[in-house]
């Protein structure tokens, strides 16, 4: 296996272990741990899906169905970082604002 096979398989069990603690009610979703998660894994299959599509040939996919996937991907680092990362940044400066 390579490495992102590996760098994958622990977030998802990050994610798991982590799924099973909220449903428990042990940990929250706001949680310090979680958050910070959920920012790698978000970004981490966003970056993947962008590099994976464009640089690896893939019959029967046009370039429409590429740009769609892309865009998926984008989508999942916004959502990481303009509705995770400020409440992660709110737990460690309250009162922070993302600056846009």
């Amino acid at each position: 296996m390579k490495f992102r096979h590996y760098f994958f398989l622990v977030l998802k069990l990050l994610l798991g272990i982590q799924f099973l603690l909220i449903l428990l009610n042990k940990e929250s979703v706001s949680s310090t741990v979680y958050l910070t998660t959920e920012i790698l894994f978000k970004t981490s299959i966003g970056v993947f899906m962008n590099i994976f599509i464009f640089y690896y040939k893939i019959e029967g996919l046009l370039f429409e169905d590429k740009v769609l996937i892309s865009i998926a991907g984008g989508l999942l680092m916004y959502d990481a970082w303009i509705s995770d990362f400020p409440q992660l940044m709110d737990k460690f400066i309250p009162g922070w604002k993302f600056p846009l």
